[in-house]
């Protein structure tokens, strides 16, 4: 994910953030590998 676009450092950390509640709701059923408690 090399700077394909100027993102500032908020917008990256957004994206991630975003990013990351996606992959908590779809790994939900392993809380072992992923804690999904932050975002619920």
């Amino acid at each position: 994910m090399a700077a394909r676009k100027n993102f500032s450092t908020e917008e990256t950390l957004a994206i991630i953030a975003e990013a990351e509640k996606l992959f908590c709701y779809q790994n939900c059923s392993v809380p072992q590998i992923w804690d999904c408690q932050k975002h619920h």
